[in-house]
């Protein structure tokens, strides 16, 4: 990050998900000893005209969080007609 044309600090995600599919529009991960790795994400509402409509999915004490979270993005997508 640049402020004044100086170099402050670099930001980078740890969601891998944010760089593979440009549907997701947000997200945040996480991890306590109490939640296990826990996941938020935002996604455009898959085949639909309607670019204010988004689905949100939640994970949370999940062992792999970015392959449940692709598991859930599938079953939406074959599961329901948009």
């Amino acid at each position: 990050m640049y402020h004044n044309n100086i170099f402050h600090h670099k930001i980078e995600t740890t969601n891998i998900l944010l760089k593979e599919d440009n549907s997701y529009i947000w997200g945040k991960t996480g991890y306590t000893v109490g939640a296990g790795g826990c996941l938020v994400l935002v996604m455009e509402r898959p085949f639909s005209n309607d670019k204010n409509s988004y689905i949100i999915n939640i994970i949370i004490n999940s062992e792999d969080r970015f392959r449940d979270a692709r598991i859930m993005e599938q079953w939406i997508k074959e599961s329901f007609y948009w």
